[in-house]
């Protein structure tokens, strides 16, 4: 396991700080989305992942909840 952080994550009761554990990508494959727009350009958009926190907390069901933070690519061509 990684690194402890400490994040700042959406609930029912507004933003709390959670902790958790960084987890590295091992790998990956970022595929686009591509849309032809009708004035004939074409929109192409990926999201990169940037950080993986592994939450010490289970959802209802008893699943691991993660905490993912990610940049959008946007490219018009």
């Amino acid at each position: 396991m990684g690194k402890e952080i400490e994040v700042i994550v959406p609930t029912p009761k507004g933003m709390q700080k959670k902790k958790g554990h960084i987890v590295n990508v091992k790998s990956s494959k970022e595929n686009w989305s591509e849309y032809e727009l009708e004035n004939g350009a074409t929109l192409r958009l990926k999201q990169v992942v940037v950080q993986v926190v592994l939450l010490d907390e289970k959802d209802d069901s008893g699943k691991p909840v993660y905490q993912i933070s990610a940049n959008p690519i946007i490219v018009v061509e």
